[in-house]
């Protein structure tokens, strides 16, 4: 079953100790006096991460609706960029792969330094296409870093009544399903190269035999969240205006106008405001005179 290996204290080498800083960078919207969609529906409000790995990427929406322990935990290891030429250390062809556990670091695989364990959320079925977390055999509660993709939907047979369920925490998109197929396609060496916990790792293009290369392994490269553009209205009333943003957390929204929006030179209207996930902001300010009034949302993380 997957499981999270348990290698000791994560951080008793300093060298593997660090947090790797992620650089802010701000997101434009940008908006004429026109009308725009309305608020989203909880599909839209869902996170959505893109695993890069060596073989294309998996875009997963998440379930945080349904697991949201387990998807802010998941999302913090993220935001933390733990997750860097992270190792798919695991492979059991036609049932999971599983990574989140190792990186490898100037060619040494090294252990991710890890977190308190998060507490169980089974709800949805490990079916096929399905990102779940790993966790120890006979603790429910045991998940940190690890997490698996299901492979098939004869999965859920066993993996939703084994140890209290595995927690699913998102879903593949159907448009990146074949990437995924092509990681659970790569063969698992037998006799394997390495010991445990790493006798099951799936190795692309080798030799049995010879020593194994970085060229060998497969990675998720990188596992950074999609932001998907806000659901925005406007509404003009006499010399107001009032401007409606869909919100999404760990974000902030700053609305900004120019009358001369060629120039680059705005100015901020309204005080910023941060997201909520699920929620509408709204900014108020005063219509700019003229016909090129011209406002925008600027989105930081």
């Amino acid at each position: 079953m997957p499981t999270r290996i348990a290698i000791g204290n994560p951080c008793a080498d300093e060298s593997i100790c660090y947090f790797r800083a992620v650089k802010a960078i701000p997101f434009l919207l940008c908006l004429m006096f026109a009308a725009f969609s309305p608020t989203p529906g909880l599909a839209d409000a869902l996170p959505i991460v893109r695993f890069h790995t060596t073989f294309g990427d998996i875009d997963c929406q998440l379930r945080s609706d349904v697991a949201p322990k387990n998807v802010s935990n998941f999302l913090a290891y993220v935001d933390g960029n733990y997750y860097t030429n992270n190792l798919i250390h695991r492979s059991i062809p036609g049932f999971i792969f599983q990574g989140g556990g190792y990186d490898v670091l100037n060619g040494n695989i090294v252990a991710i330094p890890t977190g308190p364990p998060v507490t169980n959320e089974f709800s949805l079925s490990n079916k096929r296409g399905t990102l779940a977390m790993a966790k120890l055999p006979g603790d429910p509660n045991s998940a940190t870093s690890q997490w698996f993709f299901n492979e098939s939907d004869n999965n859920a047979a066993s993996l939703d009544t084994q140890n209290g369920g595995y927690t699913v925490i998102g879903q593949v998109t159907p448009a990146t399903m074949g990437v995924m197929d092509a990681i659970a396609a790569v063969p698992v060496p037998t006799p394997p190269p390495f010991g445990p916990p790493l006798d099951q790792m799936p190795l692309r293009n080798y030799t049995q035999g010879n020593p194994v290369s970085t060229t060998n392994m497969v990675f998720a490269l990188s596992i950074v969240r999609v932001v998907s553009p806000p659901q925005i209205s406007m509404t003009v009333t006499g010399t107001n205006i009032a401007i409606l943003v869909s919100s999404f957390s760990r974000h902030t929204y700053q609305l900004q106008s120019s009358s001369q929006p060629v120039s680059g030179t705005f100015t901020n209207v309204a005080a910023p405001q941060n997201g909520v996930t699920g929620t509408t902001l709204t900014f108020t300010a005063t219509t700019m005179s003229g016909t090129n009034g011209f406002y925008r949302i600027a989105i930081f993380p």
